[in-house]
């Protein structure tokens, strides 16, 4: 029920609110209803258990295992750091304006890691740990999907989203299948809503 609610949730605000480019790469999956079938099945079963296990299951206990230490910590700060600034500078060369939506976030964490005076070391507790691990772990899962969106912050916006709702669950209920349940269901909604909107796939533009 979570997974439906969040589709329709998703679906309604990024199409109402959020400037969605047209012709975004991952419409050429859309492009033949054998195709369309194929790409939607494949999104609908395989992906979601795939995605959570790597995100939810393998990023996400990295992650917050590094947290703990203070020399992986300081390591992961400084890369964090680095790559918002990198990331600024391809916004800032039109590379994509999804590059402009990850940047300050990785710039916000990486200070919060990284301790900007030598011998003071960010004050992190455990909640603020687990805080900045389901920040990063939703950020990678949004960011592989660049390609896909050209880039473009709209979408990636709402990828971002779920993804952080997928973190959650996966820390509130201490459980990857859980958020692999929610994952597939919000996944199979968004199948159901373009088969229902295309006869079947049988009206693709």
């Amino acid at each position: 029920l979570l997974g439906l609610v969040l589709s329709v949730v998703v679906s309604f605000f990024s199409s109402a609110l959020l400037p969605i480019p047209k012709n975004l790469p991952v419409e050429k999956l859309l492009q033949t209803r054998v195709l369309a079938i194929a790409s939607m099945s494949f999104a609908t079963v395989v992906a979601p258990f795939a995605e959570e296990l790597y995100f939810r299951g393998i990023l996400y206990g990295a992650l917050r295992s590094s947290l703990e230490e203070e020399r992986p910590r300081n390591a992961l700060g400084a890369l964090l750091l680095l790559s918002g600034f990198v990331f600024f500078y391809l916004a800032w060369r039109g590379r994509g304006s999804g590059y402009a939506l990850f940047a300050p976030i990785l710039l916000a964490t990486g200070s919060l890691l990284f301790p900007l005076r030598r011998g003071r070391a960010p004050l992190l507790d455990g909640e603020r740990q687990t805080m900045i691990a389901v920040v990063l772990t939703a950020s990678a899962f949004a960011f592989v999907h660049g390609a896909q969106l050209a880039h473009s912050w709209g979408p990636l916006l709402a990828i971002l989203v779920v993804g952080l709702v997928l973190t959650i669950i996966r820390v509130r209920m201490n459980s990857v299948a859980a958020g692999w349940l929610v994952h597939t269901a919000y996944n199979g909604t968004l199948f159901l809503i373009s088969w229902s909107s295309t006869s079947g796939f049988r009206k693709l533009t």
